[in-house]
């Protein structure tokens, strides 16, 4: 799997600066959580998708 790049992320985080410039976050922690919000940006913005249980 890893002779296959994966795709180019679209998903930008929202993180403090800070957390990269000095290594609190690891590139690797960094990938991790670009490629979660990748994932879970599609789930998130699912037309119909409501924030209120039992609302249509």
């Amino acid at each position: 799997m890893a002779s296959v790049a994966p795709p180019k992320p679209s998903y930008r985080p929202h993180l403090p600066t800070i957390l990269a410039s000095i290594g609190i976050l690891s590139d690797a922690q960094l990938e991790s959580i670009i490629y979660a919000g990748e994932a879970h940006s599609g789930f998130l913005s699912a037309p119909g998708a409501s924030m209120r249980p039992g609302k249509s």
